[in-house]
């Protein structure tokens, strides 16, 4: 599961986190029942939307969230980039590491 503190979720991880398959969650996401954007190919939700999410289905009197203005977006979007690009450098450095010994 992603660190706590982490604004963004994959969607393995949106499904750990919301007690449902993957399957379930990309279905969800097809039919427009689960906020999401794309990065590339990549499925990314944010954890505060899916919060909301739930608690809306909570508490149905709650008043739909606010969409996320476009700025928000774009920062959730480059955070999702920065983590991926983390992941990807911290392979590279293991591979380093192995092959040097």
């Amino acid at each position: 599961m992603a660190n706590k503190n982490s604004n963004t979720l994959s969607a393995e991880e949106a499904a750990d986190f919301l007690h449902v398959g993957k399957t379930t969650i990309y279905e969800k996401c097809r039919t427009g029942e689960l906020p999401h954007f794309r990065v590339g190919r990549r499925i990314i939700f944010s954890r505060a939307a899916l919060e909301a999410k739930l608690a809306g289905q909570l508490e149905p009197t709650q008043q739909p969230r606010p969409q996320l203005d476009q700025l928000e977006l774009v920062r959730m979007m480059l955070r999702a980039q920065i983590e991926a690009l983390q992941l990807q450098l911290d392979a590279l450095e293991t591979r380093e590491v192995i092959n040097a010994d």
